[in-house]
């Protein structure tokens, strides 16, 4: 079975940090080692508290002979498959622990830059994170056809290696959502991330009713992805806990709060949710904060293009040195500052053309680039981490 610290697949210098801790789990039913912490170095609890979880290799699932019956509903009498159950939660939740990097999607003449994207997704591999999410926000999803969202999953997926991938599959309706994440699926992707997208506003049902149709159709796992400023729809904790409710939910990705109110946060959402989701912060002003607080996840975009900068703050908190980390954190005030008035996407699009790692314009019309004026505070910000390539 797995030897320590190793994915299926292989071992990687990224697992060089490990955190094992003897005692029984869940993991020794079937051989497997405790588990490491994540390749970020934080370590990886329970539902943001409690002992370290287990990581359980892919052949577990293939010793049960059970396959995709490790979603099937929990009433199973078959024990080989109740186990499994135990330990796709396990493996959920473990997914989602330590830090996400959301990369852009390069373009060229309307079309994607294949060889620029998998570049960028080659950086977040080298630089060690434990998470990447293609196609996010970030990553133009809502202006790309079917086709080219499911040549950017494949293409994510192969130049990830053993880096876990969450496929965005959000569209404005759930037909659509199903066959993106029947492409995402077949692409290889480890999770899928879905945001209620709509041109007319959404109520709680409707928006309930599209996790129920997609969850059931899943064999990979879900994070809810809440986004009140692009989709105009804000979940209440009531609504979070009741689409955790349903098979496959691995994690909700949430705004987050300020630092001084970020475990307020995070207790109210977890009361509601399910122990096994994970909870994860995606404003990157809030990510140093939330996972102090006890966050599961920063889920960044910022960190699709300054990964090394992230996982320093990041590290520092897994050593404990939580007034550095926000120190560091601190220092990017200027990019905060140009995620909140002009969107994270103009800003991130202009900072990659200026480090050399796309084509200017990149923007989708009507979308303009960013202005002259916040591309040289854009610069000064780089210049002064000494960001350069």
């Amino acid at each position: 079975m797995c030897s320590p610290g190793t994915r299926p697949g292989g071992g990687s210098k990224r697992f060089a940090r490990l955190a094992f801790r003897p005692r029984m789990t869940s993991g020794d039913i079937t051989g497997c080692s405790p588990r490491r912490r994540s390749a970020s170095g934080i370590a990886e609890t329970s539902a943001g508290s409690g002992p370290s979880r287990p990581w359980c290799c892919g052949r577990i699932w293939a010793s049960c002979g059970c396959g995709p019956a490790i979603h099937r509903p929990r009433t199973s009498t078959c024990f080989r498959r109740l186990t499994c159950h135990i330990l796709s939660g396990i493996e959920r939740i473990s997914m989602f622990t330590g830090f996400s990097a959301f990369p852009l999607t390069p373009t060229q003449d309307d079309d994607v830059d294949e060889k620029r994207f998998r570049h960028l997704v080659t950086r977040l591999v080298t630089a060690g994170v434990d998470l990447i999410g293609a196609l996010g926000s970030t990553g133009n999803y809502a202006y790309l056809t079917r086709a080219q969202r499911e040549r950017i999953a494949k293409i994510a997926v192969d130049a990830a290696g053993d880096v876990p991938v969450m496929i965005s599959i959000g569209a404005l309706t759930t037909k659509d959502v199903l066959s993106l994440a029947e492409d995402a699926q077949k692409a290889g992707a480890s999770a899928v991330l879905l945001s209620p997208v709509s041109y007319q506003p959404l109520t709680d049902e409707e928006v309930f009713g599209l996790y129920e149709d997609v969850t059931r159709e899943l064999s990979v796992p879900l994070c809810v992805y809440e986004n009140p400023r692009t989709t105009k729809f804000t979940f209440s904790d009531e609504l979070h806990g009741r689409v955790a409710e349903l098979p496959n939910v691995g994690a909700v990705k949430t705004p987050g709060a300020t630092a001084d109110q970020a475990a307020a946060r995070i207790a109210a959402l977890r009361s509601k949710v399910r122990s096994d989701v994970a909870i994860g912060f995606s404003l990157d002003e809030f990510g140093a904060g939330g996972l102090i607080a006890g966050a599961d996840m920063w889920f960044s975009v910022i960190g699709g293009l300054l990964p090394e900068e992230c996982l320093t703050i990041v590290r520092a908190i897994a050593d404990g040195d939580t007034e550095r980390a926000m120190a560091l954190s601190d220092r990017m005030e200027p990019f905060w500052d140009l995620f909140r008035r002009y969107g994270s996407l103009r800003v991130l699009t202009a900072g990659a053309a200026q480090l050399g790692f796309l084509n200017a314009p990149n923007l989708p019309r009507p979308l303009r680039e960013l202005p002259a004026d916040a591309q040289q505070e854009l610069a000064k910000a780089l210049d002064a981490l000494g960001v350069r390539v």
